[in-house]
């Protein structure tokens, strides 16, 4: 029978394979380093690296958290689609990017902080857009994109307030009564004072605005003098004195003919009830008596000779253009209004960010992945080697045995070289073993 010996794993065995296949161990580590430094570079990182920048927004009204027509601002409508679609409208290098990609798979996200004030959860104002770096072609380039779409908002702000209007349409004007043209007066100024009131409230009356001239020159005015500017118009005094023109003039604005034929049946039945009384102490009659004295003032309904009416065509086309002459002052101040309303959002709405770059995010650094992969590729190529070694070893037998065992000479001279002591010895244990041969030889 044959003896199999059995070998321990030591660890000077496994430094020798080593050391035998050094040069396979060194290049399996450097060729397994080398792709795992590219596979984290150019795909592991670039699918789970984020870029990420913390801002906050300035804007006039902070407080209403509004637009300028009044809509509610919400901070998750910074990454709709059409908000990404609009960033990446404002410069040309970005319009490459994935937009419906990104916004179809999460790809960028924005959170608000918030903070806890008596068992509530408040905002800050500080909000973080946080974008998948798999988007871009750089870091640049995502920083750039971030900035556009935090911008969103402020742009939108400022559009909107380029194309604020405090005006009253004139065709709603004109074709009011008389005595709703002098409410839309009332109205309108107080709508322009309360907004520079508004202004005047966020800033200090002092604050200057730019806004350009009718010559397209730059003027710099504080609001207060912009303010001034309206109170003058259309004051107290010109307001109670074209109200009484009004009540005395008896103006009508439409078919002044049929209003002269309708007062006069007025004035008719008034005289013949007044004739019916007869009392003129009594109350009734004397209503109907003051009634008929205004209208006979309006259209002399009476046909006193020498009596001129006020209610004439002449009369109400100069009043209606005395109150368009009031309009037209204010609807300028209304547009002057709309001018520093949008000047003030040009300068006074913006973006506020915490750190002039992005903030790179997940991935694996390059260092620390290059020392990972390198030590891991050498326990690799190691036990690379020894598996190869052990293998080569297990074989070695094997192919000794197909071959008829060596050299059959290799035996003969293994036997001739052997000792005379070896020889006896050997000759002895015949002897031992095969007595009966012994017995015939006797």
């Amino acid at each position: 029978m044959e003896n199999e010996e059995k070998k321990e794993v030591t660890v000077g065995g496994i430094f020798h394979i080593i050391r035998k296949r050094i040069w396979l161990v060194l290049g399996a580590t450097i060729l397994i380093t080398v792709a795992a430094v590219l596979l984290i570079e150019f795909i592991i990182n670039p699918m789970s690296t984020t870029y990420s920048m913390d801002f906050r927004y300035v804007f006039p009204l902070q407080e209403s958290k509004s637009y300028p027509d009044g809509t509610p601002f919400f901070y998750q409508e910074i990454v709709t689609p059409a908000a990404l679609k609009d960033a990446a409208a404002t410069k040309d290098e970005f319009a490459g990017i994935d937009i419906d990609g990104m916004s179809r798979r999460g790809g960028i996200e924005v959170e608000a902080e918030t903070i806890t004030v008596q068992e509530t959860e408040v905002y800050t104002g500080r909000y973080t857009l946080k974008v998948d770096a798999s988007y871009f072609e750089n870091k640049e380039q995502a920083e750039g994109f971030l900035r556009a779409v935090a911008e969103g908002p402020v742009r939108e702000m400022q559009r909107m307030a380029d194309g604020m209007s405090y005006t009253t349409v004139e065709s709603t004007f004109q074709n009011a009564p008389f005595e709703d043209r002098l409410l839309l007066l009332s109205e309108l100024k107080e709508r322009l004072l309360g907004k520079y009131d508004e202004w005047i409230s966020c800033y200090s009356e002092n604050y200057n605005v730019k806004t350009a001239g009718e010559d397209g020159a730059e003027i710099v005015r504080p609001l207060k003098d912009y303010r001034d500017d309206v109170v003058v118009l259309y004051g107290e005094s010109v307001q109670r004195e074209l109200r009484n023109e009004l009540e005395s003039g008896g103006y009508y604005f439409g078919d002044l003919e049929a209003y002269k034929a309708q007062l006069k049946k007025e004035y008719e039945r008034n005289e013949t009830e007044k004739t019916a009384i007869g009392n003129p102490l009594n109350g009734r009659w004397t209503e109907l008596n003051t009634r008929n004295l205004q209208i006979d003032e309006w259209i002399n309904a009476s046909e006193t000779p020498g009596r001129e009416p006020t209610l004439t065509e002449a009369s109400v086309a100069a009043y209606a253009d005395r109150l368009s002459a009031e309009f037209e002052k204010l609807q300028e101040q209304a547009e002057v209004l709309a001018d520093v309303t949008a000047a003030i959002y040009q300068n006074g709405a913006f973006a506020r960010f915490y750190t002039e770059d992005a903030v790179s995010g997940g991935g694996i650094g390059l260092a620390m992945g290059g020392v990972c992969s390198l030590v891991i590729a050498f326990l690799a190529a190691c036990c690379i080697a020894y598996a190869l070694e052990m293998r080569a070893k297990k074989n070695a037998p094997q192919e000794e045995t197909a071959s008829g065992g060596g050299d059959p000479s290799d035996g003969l001279e293994d036997s001739s070289e052997e000792s005379p002591e070896n020889f006896e010895e050997s000759e002895n244990v015949s002897d031992i073993e095969n007595p009966e041969d012994g017995n015939e030889e006797e």
